[in-house]
């Protein structure tokens, strides 16, 4: 993210703290964090068994370092989940002389990344250990998955 990338809100969902970026002025971005209790904290972002717009595209202890925070803090001590507003079907702002098919598509609000962050923040404040080993394990053999259910 540059310098131009935007917090345009910080609150709090499910006891989770969640944030929407505008980056770049092009499209948005939602995050939350959670702590080290959480089953998702410190996984790859691939790995985190949650459903949400284009699924999560990032994971880090840090948002970034050069936000434009509007008088917003970010909280410290968490590790951010995210999904970035900029797949198939979707449109980004500024492009539209360079790239017109860019512009095409829906362009989301701030308040429609608000509600699908809500929802990853519900999402992750359920996640269970369970859900994370069957995500993490999906393609692993039969035989291996029982050995490593076994020495638990």
């Amino acid at each position: 993210m540059d310098k131009e990338s935007i917090v345009e809100r910080v609150w709090v969902a499910y006891g989770l703290p969640c944030v929407v970026v505008f980056v770049r002025q092009t499209h948005r971005c939602g995050y939350v964090g959670v702590r080290r209790k959480n089953p998702a904290y410190n996984l790859d972002y691939c790995d985190v068994p949650v459903e949400i717009h284009g699924g999560l595209t990032f994971g880090n202890k840090e948002i970034s370092k050069k936000l434009i925070t509007n008088g917003y803090s970010i909280p410290k001590g968490y590790y951010w989940l995210g999904f970035d507003c900029i797949h198939a079907g979707d449109a980004m702002k500024g492009y539209e002389y360079i790239a017109p098919w860019l512009s095409q598509g829906h362009f989301w609000t701030s308040d429609e990344v608000f509600a699908e962050t809500e929802k990853l923040a519900r999402r992750l404040s359920r996640i269970t250990w369970k859900m994370i080993f069957r995500r993490k394990f999906r393609y692993m053999p039969t035989w291996f998955k029982k050995r490593a259910v076994m020495k638990k």
